[in-house]
């Protein structure tokens, strides 16, 4: 409500749309089998995907992280996972979806490049 600049009482009823009720007793995220899979490994700092995320399977690796097999109907929002993961993670498969994470982490570290180090000329104080 902070953004509301004016409230106004109509005269005319409102006309909500139909509430579909859905079960939630699984959790909100609920993917489906015809979904695509998307296989991400990750060290232990990012154990916690498999706590957050619902998958398929979830298996140790040697170094105390995790090959997580999930499915999403929208595999290309897994690539703001794999940044967030940073080091602590990355996409396996779909190769396609591995290839684009790479490219995105490149062009965030790239816009880094960019801006000068403080106290030089051009750069930010």
């Amino acid at each position: 409500l902070d953004r509301v600049a004016e409230i106004r009482v109509l005269d005319e009823p409102s006309a909500p749309p139909e509430v579909e009720l859905r079960d939630l007793s699984e959790g909100l995220v609920q993917p489906a089998a015809e979904d695509p899979e998307v296989v991400v490994e990750v060290g232990p700092g990012g154990r916690w995907v498999a706590e957050y995320y619902p998958h398929d399977s979830a298996d140790e690796l040697p170094d105390g992280g995790l090959r997580i097999t999930l499915r999403t109907p929208d595999p290309a929002s897994l690539r703001r996972l794999a940044l967030r993961l940073g080091a602590d993670g990355r996409i396996v498969a779909p190769a396609e979806l591995a290839t684009s994470a790479r490219r995105a982490a490149r062009q965030a570290l790239e816009a880094y490049d960019d801006i000068e180090a403080p106290g030089t000329p051009g750069g930010r104080d």
